[in-house]
């Protein structure tokens, strides 16, 4: 993967369940961080990708993500079932990160600093 810098302004994607209060406050956080980053250039979306966090639900959702353009996803992991979808994105050069839930080949956003 390169590291050089690139210009062009970032497309994220969030891949929620409003089903709870912990996407209730991720939400929350999305629509007050979402004009910020348009402001810049960027764009986020908000993907309501399922009724239940399943690896097929979460996959397709993800999937969808990488054909859309996005850079970088943002997820509700289903366990390790997810892989296979989240090394696709990378192969694609999209980073994924976990934003609830567990997978081992996932980078939690809670642990990266």
């Amino acid at each position: 993967m390169s590291t050089a810098k690139s210009t062009k302004p970032a497309k994220i994607a969030i891949i929620a369940i409003e089903n709870n209060p912990f996407f209730a406050q991720v939400k929350t956080g999305y629509d007050a961080v979402k004009p910020k980053i348009e402001a810049v250039g960027g764009t986020v979306d908000w993907i309501n990708a399922v009724t239940g966090v399943t690896v097929d639900g979460v996959g397709d959702a993800l999937n969808a993500a990488v054909v859309d353009g996005d850079d970088a996803v943002a997820a509700l992991m289903p366990g390790d079932g997810i892989c296979t979808h989240i090394r696709q994105a990378n192969a694609k050069g999209v980073l994924v990160a976990a934003d609830n839930g567990n997978a081992s080949c996932a980078q939690r956003l809670d642990s990266a600093g």
